[in-house]
């Protein structure tokens, strides 16, 4: 539709203390949008909503009246300055014993084949970069299946290259585990020496809380140190804390099933709360691991009269009474 502008002046009434228009003039636009004009060849690629076809000249190459009007996207926009005839549509021969030659089965068949195996070299590449080898070796089997390869410089420069990176990888990794071995060694040099702290808090200083803070420090740097668990429960169960006392021994013995000190003094613990069968089988276990532990024999024999075992009991209680007889001599 026609548009109309006006050209207005303002002005401020001083009275009214108000501003007034007036019309000086006006302007009448039809409002236009402006077109170019553009060679069907220059047109490939680009789309329009309204496009107008000029074929005065008639078309001089193939294909070209299909490019004029499939540069529109409906049929609604399209305006022809001329009808177009039979001589403005034709194909050029070569693309006609090219497209006979193209779409041969045989031709067809090998180009999949050979875009598979690309396909199955990339995936083997990005899931060896991944870490996935299950996969990158299905990939990569897949891809020489499709199209044989592996004697060619480009796959076997890829095989050297990634065996390359697997080498670099095993000496990084030989090294981290050297500095991580170096690191553990350090970490249970440290434990130890909290765990003596911990034993000379007890025997020296009597400070029960010192003691426990120190092998709570030695099992933080070496969760592995036997002693350490042994010697924290002990100091828990003098303090009455019998649930803390067998829950070191436990771990204790988890981590080392044959460790004489953990049976013993879990079986001790054991005793102590009326549970003599399973008490029994850490002292037997305790025996077995130092057989000349007269001590031991004596735990394990009161155990066996507990459970109305008397034959048992005097067996290790004599046992006990003949070792300590023989480190008697042995002294002497």
């Amino acid at each position: 539709e026609r548009c109309v502008w006006e050209n207005i002046k303002y002005t401020y009434n001083e009275k009214e203390k108000t501003i007034e228009e007036s019309v000086l003039g006006t302007f009448l636009q039809f409002p236009i949008r402006l077109a170019w004009a553009i060679t069907v060849h220059k047109s490939q690629g680009l789309t329009f909503n309204r496009v107008i076809v000029d074929f005065t000249g008639g078309a001089f190459a193939g294909g070209q009246t299909y490019v004029a009007l499939s540069r529109c996207r409906s049929l609604e926009g399209i305006v022809l300055k001329r009808q177009i005839t039979h001589r403005d549509i034709f194909v050029n021969p070569d693309i006609v014993r090219f497209s006979k030659g193209f779409n041969d089965s045989v031709l067809i068949e090998q180009s999949l084949k050979l875009a598979q195996a690309d396909r199955l070299y990339v995936e083997a590449v990005n899931a060896f970069d991944e870490g996935d080898f299950d996969k990158m070796l299905q990939s990569f089997f897949k891809a020489i299946h499709t199209r044989y390869d592996i004697e060619k410089p480009v796959i076997q420069r890829y095989i050297r290259k990634k065996l390359n990176v697997i080498n670099q990888l095993c000496v990084k990794n030989r090294e981290l585990q050297q500095a991580l071995s170096d690191r553990n060694t350090v970490l249970r040099k440290y434990a130890h020496e909290y765990y003596l702290l911990g034993n000379e808090c007890i025997t020296k200083a009597k400070d029960v809380r010192a003691a426990l803070a120190n092998f709570d420090k030695a099992l933080s740097l070496d969760p592995t140190l036997i002693d350490a668990w042994v010697r924290k429960g002990i100091t828990l169960e003098d303090q009455g804390d019998e649930h803390g006392a067998m829950a070191c021994y436990n771990e204790a013995v988890r981590l080392s099933p044959l460790s004489f000190k953990a049976l013993y003094n879990r079986g001790k613990l054991r005793y102590k709360q009326g549970d003599y069968e399973t008490a029994l089988s850490d002292f037997a276990k305790a025996v077995k691991q130092k057989p000349l532990h007269a001590t031991a024999h004596d735990r394990l024999g009161d155990t066996f009269i507990k459970l109305e075992m008397p034959d048992m009991a005097a067996r290790h209680w004599a046992i006990a009474e003949e070792l300590r007889e023989k480190k008697q001599q042995n002294n002497k």
